[in-house]
């Protein structure tokens, strides 16, 4: 992964996934581990990614710390206590 920049929330990640060959290069916000507030409501994950399965629902406002992030093909994760949260997708913020 290469870092454009190191500003949060300015600055974008360039995410390749080394298994396969993606056709196109995507670049993705680079979402930094921390506290973060949901913009809507959401479910915690298993894992990240929406074909694992969802837990609890956690409201919009409610503040999630973040300890681990993983970028997938157009989608940020953040990995929380709870489980797994969407951070960002295809052009949508779900965290502020």
């Amino acid at each position: 992964m290469k870092r454009k920049a190191d500003t949060r929330g300015s600055s974008k990640l360039l995410c390749r996934n080394e298994t396969k060959i993606l056709k196109q290069e995507r670049w993705l916000p680079d979402i930094r581990t921390g506290r973060w507030t949901l913009k809507y409501e959401e479910r915690f994950r298993k894992g990240p990614g929406l074909n694992y399965p969802g837990e609890v629902t956690a409201e919009a406002g409610t503040e999630a710390m973040i300890l681990e992030v993983r970028c997938l093909s157009v989608s940020v994760w953040g990995r929380t206590q709870d489980g797994w949260l969407c951070l960002y997708m295809s052009g949508t913020w779900y965290v502020e």
